[in-house]
């Protein structure tokens, strides 16, 4: 298999991690988690993905549900994709996960990603991307 470079990677999964938050979701706000069922949760893909989000298996992201401990690595951890957990190609093959494997974790740098469904960022007061300093203001 061919491997994709670090960039092309994060575009990937990046557009396919954001194409899978424009979808809408219909729940009733009014449960609590008293009202779980646990026998309701998908735990199919639980060695592969983090169950938290169990429509979008990579979210939240990074994560390290994806890592692995390792204690010839400076940080002790070692990333540990399974393939079954990243998205197909254009051509419906899978990437091949190697390369990402020899990271020593994940990098602080990147913003984490997830998804919470019906969430209103103007209700919440959350700075928006157009006001970077009112994220900032006390």
């Amino acid at each position: 298999m061919k491997t994709i470079g670090r960039s092309a990677f994060v575009i990937v999964i990046a557009s396919l991690l954001l194409g899978g938050c424009s979808g809408g979701h219909d729940s009733d706000d009014s449960g609590t988690i008293d009202d779980l069922d646990p026998g309701s949760i998908d735990v199919s893909q639980a060695d592969y993905c983090d169950i938290t989000q169990p429509s979008l298996c990579l979210l939240p992201f990074p994560n390290n549900f994806y890592t692995r401990a390792d204690g010839a690595t400076e940080t002790g951890l070692r990333v540990a994709f399974d393939p079954r957990a990243i998205p197909l190609n254009q051509n419906q093959d899978p990437f091949d996960v190697t390369e990402w494997n020899r990271n020593d974790g994940f990098s602080p740098g990147p913003v984490l990603v997830a998804h919470v469904p019906e969430l209103d960022l103007a209700k919440t007061g959350a700075a928006p991307l157009t006001d970077i300093e009112q994220s900032l203001a006390g």
